[in-house]
């Protein structure tokens, strides 16, 4: 299993509705930029946190591998773009990265890292998440999410 952050913005409530994350393939100069095409890399049963606003709002498991689909949150486009469906478990409460920047920062990768150093979150789309960061993420959201019953 590998671990990835998606980086969503305006497209997490119609990715969500849709279940799946979708990129483009190429720019406007033709290029592939490593955040899409590491989309290629995902495959079924790996962990992807999804980030919007300063906050992972999510996480999902993808059901299939990567693979090459028409654009899912616009019928009239016939773009093909990677796609990876996933199964999408929204937090109850979300996780800040800069309210929890000094448990994460050791932990983020010195190049491809979703994050920078004041804890904005960096432009692309889908970077790594290595197991140690993984970690931490899991621990931390499942201190806000996890109630005890008295």
């Amino acid at each position: 299993m590998n671990f990835y952050i998606v980086m969503q913005g305006r497209t997490y409530v119609e990715e969500k509705t849709k279940g799946v994350i979708w990129s483009l393939i190429k720019d406007k100069s033709g290029q592939t930029p490593h955040f899409w095409e590491r989309m290629k890399e995902v495959k079924a049963g790996d962990a992807i946190f999804h980030y919007v606003k300063g906050e992972i709002m999510a996480i999902s498991i993808a059901k299939e591998d990567c693979y090459e689909g028409k654009n899912p949150y616009q019928e009239r486009d016939s773009t093909v773009g990677f796609t990876v469906e996933t199964a999408y478990e929204e937090l109850e409460r979300p996780l800040s990265i800069k309210e929890n920047l000094k448990a994460i920062q050791p932990l983020l990768p010195v190049k491809y890292s979703a994050f920078q150093e004041d804890g904005d979150g960096n432009q692309g789309y889908l970077y790594p998440c290595n197991e140690l960061l993984a970690l931490k993420l899991l621990e931390l959201i499942s201190d806000l999410n996890i109630y005890e019953q008295e």
